[in-house]
């Protein structure tokens, strides 16, 4: 996710009004005035001065109710809606049809489903609807290829990757046929097949004349009259046009490539480029846009006049007028849906009143309403900050807030990865504040000096506030106690990380401990001379996976680094990086092009992962693996399924320097001056409450023993037509060589179930410790594992340009 980032035009000689879910009422640079409701220019933080009057006025969203039909009988729905010119609204989907609202969306009335026979053979990949209520859909023909097609036409295996379904591509599919096929149904259901041959259009989109536009790959759009199946191509825009919208007078298209485009639609002409609009964009999406069946990344409509848009990302909801030199941020994502990173957004329409709807993915339809009789800023202050930026985190703030409305929640990171701040400068930063008392409510402990904080009396007790976790709020006793120290809590993790190792049976018995699996790895590379052994590139990549189930071991309860723990750590890593390297060949070492095998944060997230390091166990590209297991989901169900299907591989719980250990994700604490304040008592209690326990971030198991009960029930369980009710899905890689790996995954038995949980019950202590001692013998640790400097040498120097940080 990005970091909201308040923005000002280069070419505004004011500024940008950024609010909280506010509305905005600054004056444009073609002197139209706002429709939004205004409010007062004034600060909107929490040190206003009490004296002075309450700026009050701000947007409220509030979930609309769908048919239930949609989200009972379809698993991946693609929705659209569309405000129709009779002033209806009309929500179409791939598989149950059209429905007509004649109330804003309070009830829905199904209108039939004219596209039905179309959908059976056709993987849509969009839908458009015009003012009129007629529906324009692209797709991929899926049928025995013997029924009549527009066109067929042959793409190469990238391009298919954009459109198909997420599944694994396999060697067939370059020499597969892709078949486009285009359909439009007027506004009675009249079904007309488009013959749109070599345009591979990709989404369809009406203006406001219903006349139809397609927004093919390669960035060509095309305006095509469906009485006669003509086209006419208007521009070609740099990287493809993934989402538009039309005023009166423009078009205006946003493309892959993080560009903007403008078509005047009156003179058939392509503007100059909106330069505040396309930098705004490049800062905030850069080059993350682009859609799939699951959402956009932005999305946008017309507003009160034919040179207004209104558009929407997970910053919020902005207005902008083509060719001003301002955007005002009308809601906050990060206080209401929009920054909901469980949500994708699919479509949105203006609606009178200055109000809005938008659709996001799993059927979510939100109506945004001014109220301007509650405070622009809540009275209720939260602040949250993590070093680093948290999905689970930003789900939790956007679930809370949606669930108090009267709460304003500001989540800071220290680190956004495009400012240059380092970890120590952050670090410092938090610490100021909280020594002014301006510190947050609540820590995200990660990469924080915790021993520090809780040795100063920065972080509460929160024993009292654990031992009222009762019920379905009740979490593992054993994780508790692992975070207990001195009788107290400081701080619990939102989520843990089971470290499990994985390889032949024989193999699994054998490690016990680091000097074990370092004697493992010379055993099997006498054993076998050539070939990956861990399947590690760079001995950064290969300390910071041991790490895992060590790092915690290398300092002793007051903070100070243990000298002995660290040496023995590193003179095993050696062993274990010589035995790696010296049956694979240069070629096979160092960081690959795009950066896999080095240390950076985009990589970290896949170094270590057990279930996948088993399907290049299971591919002969690696002899046993030690990481992590982040859930059951294409996770702990891949060793098992494998364990179920091969003798000869075996998993078990992994213990390096530190036994019985886990990974915590979110580690939080509440701050010693806060724990009076009832909001970060109640988000705290949240974190950990069945509610958002049960959501799967992907980052963790939950700590919460009844959410973790939930796992039991395969999410996929029916899906299927004929399929075992363990059928969870399925994986399918192959590798330039030729080497293919696929299987069927089967969700976890009862006992395989009750296996995880004992494993989860038996850990007792947090496997890793100080992050910045950890990070400096990444850097210092590879001259000992290359051989330039001894283990010893390289401890003394980590001691050494430690002792400044730990002096603080």
């Amino acid at each position: 996710m990005r970091k909201m980032k308040k923005w000002t035009a280069l070419f505004c000689a004011g500024f940008m009004a950024v609010s909280f879910l506010a509305g905005c009422g600054s004056k444009s640079e073609s002197d139209d005035t706002a429709a939004v409701p205004k409010q007062e220019n004034k600060n909107t933080a929490a040190a206003e001065e009490e004296n002075e009057e309450k700026s009050m006025g701000r947007y409220l969203e509030r979930e609309m109710v769908l048919p239930e039909e949609i989200s009972e009988m379809v698993q991946y729905p693609l929705p659209y809606i569309k405000k129709l010119e009779s002033g209806d609204l009309m929500l179409a989907e791939k598989e149950t049809g059209k429905y007509i609202s004649s109330d804003g969306g309070e009830t829905w009335e199904s209108a039939g489903n004219p596209w039905k026979d179309v959908g059976k053979n056709l993987y849509m990949t969009n839908m458009a609807v015009s003012p009129n209520g007629a529906v324009a859909l692209p797709g991929i023909f899926t049928g025995d290829g013997e029924s009549e097609s527009s066109e067929a036409e042959e793409t190469s295996q990238d391009d298919a990757s954009e459109t198909e379904n997420g599944g694994a591509e396999n060697a067939d599919a370059e020499r597969e046929e892709i078949r486009w096929k285009y359909y439009y149904f007027d506004a009675e259901g009249n079904e007309t097949e488009l013959d749109l041959a070599d345009t591979e259009i990709r989404s369809f989109v009406f203006d406001g004349s219903e006349r139809l536009y397609g927004l093919a790959g390669g960035g060509k759009v095309y305006r095509i009259d469906p009485a006669d199946g003509s086209k006419k191509e208007l521009f070609s825009a740099d990287g493809t046009v993934d989402f538009a919208c039309f005023t009166d007078k423009y078009m205006v298209g946003i493309t892959t490539r993080g560009g903007a485009v403008v078509y005047d639609i009156e003179q058939d002409i392509l503007m100059d480029t909106d330069e505040v609009l396309q930098e705004f964009i490049g800062q905030n999406l850069g080059l993350s846009i682009g859609s799939t069946d699951m959402g956009h990344s932005v999305v946008m409509t017309a507003g009160e006049q034919d040179d207004v848009i209104y558009f929407a990302f997970d910053g919020g909801l902005y207005r902008h007028v083509i060719g001003g030199a301002a955007i005002e941020q009308i809601i906050d994502g990060a206080s209401s849906s929009f920054g909901d990173p469980s949500l994708m957004l699919m479509s949105m329409e203006t609606l009178p009143d200055n109000e809005f709807m938008v659709l996001y993915t799993g059927m979510k339809l939100y109506r945004y309403t001014y109220d301007p009789n509650v405070p622009t800023v809540p009275d209720k202050q939260l602040k949250i900050y993590s070093l680093m930026e948290s999905v689970a985190v930003r789900q939790a703030v956007s679930m809370f807030q949606k669930a108090h409305q009267d709460v304003y929640i500001r989540y800071e990171i220290g680190m956004s990865g495009d400012d240059g701040v380092t970890r120590e400068d952050a670090v410092r930063n938090l610490n100021t504040k909280i020594m002014s008392g301006e510190g947050p409510d609540i820590l995200m402990l990660g990469g924080l000096p915790r021993a520090s904080y809780e040795e100063k009396g920065i972080l509460a007790d929160l024993s009292g506030i654990t031992e009222e976790m009762s019920g379905d709020a009740a979490l593992f006793p054993n994780i508790i106690e692992a975070c207990r120290k001195d009788g107290k809590i400081y701080a619990l993790p939102v989520r843990i990380q089971l470290l499990l190792m994985a390889g032949e049976p024989e193999d699994v018995r054998k490690v016990k401990d680091m000097d074990s699996l370092a004697k493992l790895t010379e055993e099997l590379r006498e054993e076998e001379p050539e070939g990956a052994l861990l399947a590690v590139r760079t001995p950064e990549q290969l300390l910071y996976i041991l790490s895992l189930s060590c790092s915690a071991a290398w300092t002793d309860e007051e903070g100070n680094i243990d000298e002995k723990a660290l040496e023995e750590f590193l003179t095993a890593a050696k062993r274990i990086w010589e035995a790696e390297i010296s049956g694979v060949t240069e070629e096979e070492l160092g960081v690959r092009e795009g950066g896999y095998g080095s240390l950076t944060n985009e990589y970290r997230q896949y170094y270590g992962n057990t279930s996948g390091s088993a399907e290049n166990i299971m591919m002969e590209m690696q002899k046993f693996a030690v990481g992590r297991v982040r859930g059951v989901d294409f996770e702990y169900d891949m060793l098992t399924t494998i364990a179920e299907q091969e003798d000869q591989f075996a998993f078990d719980v992994w213990n390096g320097q530190v036994s019985n250990g886990f990974l915590s994700d979110c580690l939080v604490g509440i701050s010693a001056n806060s724990v009076e304040n009832e909001t970060a008592v109640e988000f705290y209690r949240y974190l950990f409450g069945k509610e958002f326990q049960d959501i799967d971030v992907y980052d963790g198991l939950p700590v919460n023993m009844a959410s973790f009960e939930g796992l039991k029930e395969n999410p996929r369980a029916g899906m299927v037509e004929g399929a075992s009710e363990r059928a969870a899905g399925s994986i399918g890689t192959s590798t330039p060589d030729g080497k293919v790996f696929g299987i069927e995954l089967l969700w976890p038995t009862e006992e395989e179930f009750e296996r995880l949980k004992g494993m989860i019950s038996s850990v007792s202590r947090i496997s890793t410790g100080d992050d910045t001692i950890a990070e400096t013998v990444y850097e210092i640790g590879p001259r000992a594992l290359e051989g330039s400097i001894t283990p010893k040498e390289a401890v003394q120097e980590i001691v050494k340009k430690s002792a400044i940080y730990l002096a603080e």
